[in-house]
């Protein structure tokens, strides 16, 4: 037996199970440790989502009297196995009263009409599956409490456009 630095050497039988216990005590950190979640806006894919806003900046135009905009709600902002994508343009009760109010309660042919014709063209511009709906604001913050996410909203930093640049030779 040789002797380093005067210390005989150690047996594997202890250097095996020094490993098995530094493998267990790794194992358990493991377990122990919570990986925190990714935070993500929501999980549309990102080409899907820029024409998405650049289709509900026409609804918003379309309903600027009396409307809110456009949301994105649903289980998109919160998983990416979501089923469609939910889309709500929600308006005053004041607007949506003198647009879509009837004798009818439960069937409004307008806002069927409405909502299908532009979920479909939503459908068709974004190539995801749309469910778009117009809701009064009292119902919408009553019945859909849950995340809500501006839709169509663009900043404007003037001065700062490629149209309001000129061109170096005019200088």
């Amino acid at each position: 037996m040789r002797l380093m630095y005067g210390c005989p050497p150690a047996p594997d039988v202890d250097r095996d199970r020094a490993l098995e216990q530094l493998v267990k005590a790794v194992q358990k950190s493991k377990a122990k440790a919570k990986v925190p979640e990714k935070h993500r806006a929501n999980y549309v894919p990102a080409p899907h989502y820029f024409a998405l806003n650049q289709a509900c900046d026409v609804i918003n135009r379309a309903f600027s009297n009396g409307s809110f905009g456009c949301y994105l709600v649903g289980s998109s902002l919160e998983r990416a196995n979501y089923r469609d994508v939910d889309v709500r343009c929600i308006m005053s009760d004041a607007a949506y009263d003198q647009l879509f109010r009837t004798e009818q309660t439960w069937c409004n042919p307008l806002w069927s009409l409405m909502c299908t014709s532009i979920s479909v063209w939503l459908a068709q511009m974004t190539g995801l599956p749309i469910d778009f709906q117009i809701q009064r604001q009292s119902h919408a913050n009553e019945k859909h409490p849950g995340k809500r996410s501006a839709l169509g909203v663009f900043l404007d930093y003037p001065g700062e456009r490629p149209t309001d640049v000129a061109p170096k030779d005019e200088k």
